[in-house]
């Protein structure tokens, strides 16, 4: 079972990453702008299409060395994600900084300018109706004060030794004394995760937005709506990753039994990957709206190519705005040319490392 439980976490990320390149904004190739009339350009489609093919093969290689790890028992599953996981993102990351390499000598030979809008706006009336309420970020400390009301009212009905490790066969090879921190453990993982998950939400709320000042109000409200969507596939993935962790406390707790929370994590992943599947599916909706709507309508961009470190990271001192729109994938991210963006680069770190810790505990 821990075997379908590794392959099953393995996959979405597999096509989550080897997608990454078709989900850029309109105009944009590997973080890089490039004029509409050469997007389709055969030596750009070759670069999109090694990327995918690099980015499969080491995705595979790696998951099929972590399931036979797991198998053999030369290290565990929690390790296995741990290491060879994190392992993988390193090696894609790699792979994309090629393609982004290939992308800019590209258009430097062939010397593609980018015409830029000579008057952009900024909407910052959109604050206030971008996104879902901040109330709804209060609903997943609500669960979490309820799952820990639960636990601790039927803490004396816990056995004294619990399980806290399964083999590859899904059978315990570990136990330990039950303890406070043992037991509470989750739900410090909860808290983290869901204060993560509303600073995202209040970075979505914060972003700048460029807008062509001759925007129409149909466009408004298609962009009106991406970004709420945005919200909910963000609290939905919050939700879901609550319910997660609260089977993994009560099956260590006794309360379920620990098959049942195997097929909950598989469940949570095919969920969680539906709904990261169906975001860029819906947004590359919209944009084909807007575009059809208003010829006007432009990549709401900050700053030039050299604002944006391998298409990836934007660092401008110049730039008051905290976060901005991505070039490439979905949502937003730091300007990095702030010491305030660098906090929100590091918290997520210091979250995985959190919950790396708690997983050898």
């Amino acid at each position: 079972m821990l075997l379908v439980t590794l392959f099953f976490i393995w996959i979405p990320i597999i096509i989550m990453n080897a997608l990454v390149p078709f989900w850029s904004h309109p105009g944009v190739f590997f973080g890089i702008l490039i004029p509409k009339e050469h997007m389709r350009h055969p030596k750009l489609l070759a670069i999109r299409r090694n990327y995918c093919v690099a980015t499969v093969i080491a995705a595979v290689l790696l998951m099929g060395l972590s399931i036979l790890c797991v198998q053999r028992e030369v290290m565990t599953m929690t390790a296995s994600i741990v290491y060879l996981i994190p392992a993988y993102f390193v090696v894609h990351v790699l792979i994309y900084l090629q393609g982004y390499r290939g992308v800019k000598r590209l258009k430097k030979e062939n010397q593609w300018m980018v015409e830029k809008p000579s008057v952009i706006a900024v909407d910052t009336s959109e604050h206030h109706w971008s996104t879902v309420s901040r109330m709804w970020n209060l609903i997943p400390f609500w669960l979490i004060a309820a799952n820990i009301v639960f636990v601790a009212w039927n803490y004396d009905q816990i056995p004294a030794n619990i399980p806290i490790h399964y083999n590859a066969s899904g059978q315990v090879d570990r136990i330990a004394q039950k303890s406070i921190g043992i037991i509470f453990a989750p739900n410090l993982i909860q808290c983290l995760m869901a204060l993560i998950m509303a600073g995202v939400q209040e970075a979505l709320i914060r972003s700048k937005r460029q807008v062509h000042p001759e925007q129409s109000e149909l466009i408004n409200k298609i962009r009106r709506s991406s970004r709420r969507y945005q919200a909910a596939v963000i609290h939905f993935i919050t939700l879901i990753s609550l319910a997660l962790f609260a089977s993994v406390q009560f099956s260590i707790a006794g309360f379920i039994d620990s098959s049942l929370t195997n097929w909950i994590l598989i469940a949570a992943i095919l969920l969680i990957f539906a709904a990261l599947i169906s975001l860029p599916i819906v947004l590359k909706k919209n944009q084909a709206l807007m575009a059809k709507a208003n010829t006007h309508v432009v990549f709401p961009d900050a700053g030039s190519d050299e604002h944006w470190k391998w298409g990836l990271f934007y660092v401008n001192r110049d730039d008051p705005a905290l976060f901005v729109e991505k070039r490439g994938g979905i949502g937003v991210t730091v300007n990095l040319g702030r010491p305030t963006g660098w906090f929100f680069l590091i918290a997520p770190l210091i979250f995985a490392g959190v919950i790396v810790l708690f997983s050898f505990l």
